[in-house]
């Protein structure tokens, strides 16, 4: 067990190498995105249909886990945040001394208008609402370039497309005919020839 100093010195530790991390990590998957959108891009693949899609894919796969490690490194930075509120309250009998609580925020220090003085707004709130918003950016261009392919083949492939939604609308059609036939046109249960083993014999019987 550690004592209460001990413990205190942990938790801060631990705050400060959470927060640490979350710079280091935000800033790759930042990095690996504007990576990704540098090469979608490109001059040299705009005619490659499959390079840019592959591209978008995994734009929209690295937007997504940019948004889940913010969230997920917002959710230990502040629980070790709690912790180290929550020992304050209870070991720290002079608010002064403690590292949470030190921070008495007066309301002439803080101006979100001015464009010089400082703002209590959370860098980690803001990098979770930006990696989220990402994530419909790289969407939206999936989607687009989804659709402009299902346009541009339907476009180069309308005879082949014709044929084959007409093989299949048929098919569906007389499979729907055979199961309406097996409902009304078949025979009824009572006019079916028992087969079993008696009936056989006894049917045999009676012709010899």
């Amino acid at each position: 067990m550690f004592d209460n100093e001990k413990r205190y010195k942990y938790l801060i530790e631990a705050f400060y190498y959470h927060s640490s991390q979350f710079n280091l990590w935000m800033a790759f998957f930042i990095a690996i995105n504007g990576g990704l959108l540098l090469a979608y891009t490109s001059d040299g693949l705009k005619c490659a249909k499959f390079e840019k899609i592959l591209i978008v894919i995994l734009g929209y796969i690295a937007s997504l886990s940019f948004h889940c490690g913010s969230k997920g490194y917002r959710f230990y930075i502040k629980n070790f945040l709690n912790l180290i509120r929550d020992h304050e309250k209870k070991y720290i009998k002079n608010a002064d001394d403690g590292v949470h609580f030190c921070f008495k925020m007066s309301q002439k220090w803080t101006d979100y208008f001015h464009p010089t003085r400082p703002a209590n707004i959370l860098v980690f709130k803001i990098v979770s609402l930006f990696s989220f918003f990402l994530t419909y950016a790289w969407g939206i261009l999936l989607i687009q370039n989804i659709f402009q392919d299902m346009k541009n083949f339907l476009q180069d492939n309308v005879d082949v497309l014709t044929i084959v939604l007409a093989i299949g609308g048929i098919t569906i059609i007389n499979m729907v005919f055979l199961y309406i036939a097996m409902l009304f046109l078949s025979n009824s249960p009572a006019d079916k020839v028992d087969l079993e083993s008696d009936t056989i014999t006894v049917f045999e019987k009676n012709v010899s």
